[in-house]
């Protein structure tokens, strides 16, 4: 009944990246840093043991090259952070030291993943390994990590600003929110992250704006009850 088509995809996409949003306003990155390790670990063997895994199984099961059994586990090797995030959302377990490995883990795997895949992709295009291009975008996804970083540094600074100011445009702190959000997610596709990162990384960003409250979904959700 229902077919796949362009607008769908992009609604889809769309909610992908507010989900990572509201995961990120009630995630806390000090925890983040403290379960970073086991974070790690769990990123790590998530991403080896399907490729490992994938790979092998494939070459028993489709007649294919070596090379397509590779690109299988790497896709599959990627985390589904969205279902992840949402479940622990509905079970209470978000802000849990578990929850927390989980973040942190996804959003490690998800880095490891789409390095590996532009490792594969790199070395398949050209026949060799060009560390100039790799090079390159591993020094512009610091570069991304670098500047939220400082943005969030200064944020407070900007915040507090804005409360200096008497803003009565309709909808300001929403949109200012919106621009926020889907600013950093296009950022991050740019330098070759996942834009859910973003997302994340703008939720961490914004849950300590003195605005916060405004724009969060539980004020419309007391306005409706």
């Amino acid at each position: 009944m229902i077919h796949t088509d362009e607008s769908i995809s992009t609604v889809s996409e769309v909610g992908v990246v507010l989900l990572l949003f509201i995961a990120g306003s009630h995630s806390d990155l000090k925890t983040l840093k403290s379960v970073f390790k086991s974070s790690l670990t769990v990123a790590v063997l998530g991403v080896i043991a399907p490729i490992i895994l994938i790979a092998t199984a494939s070459i028993t099961i489709f007649a294919v090259g070596f090379n397509e059994n590779i690109f299988l586990g790497i896709v599959l090797a990627a985390t589904s952070i969205s279902i992840a995030l949402e479940v622990l959302k509905e079970s209470g377990l978000l802000q849990s030291k578990m929850g927390n490995v989980l973040i942190g883990a996804a959003i490690v795997d998800d880095f490891l993943t789409l390095f590996i895949l532009s490792l594969f992709i790199n070395f398949n295009s050209t026949g060799s390994f060009d560390p100039l291009a790799l090079g390159q975008t591993l020094i512009l996804q610091v570069i991304f990590f670098g500047f939220v970083f400082v943005f969030k540094k200064c944020f407070p600074f900007f915040d507090k600003f804005l409360q200096t100011k008497s803003i009565s445009l309709p909808y300001f702190y929403e949109l200012f929110s919106l621009v926020m959000i889907f600013g950093l997610s296009i950022l991050a596709e740019k330098v070759g992250l996942s834009g859910i990162m973003g997302a994340f990384f703008a939720g961490i960003i914004l849950k300590d704006a003195t605005f916060f409250n405004q724009v969060s979904e539980k004020k419309y959700l007391q306005q409706l009850t």
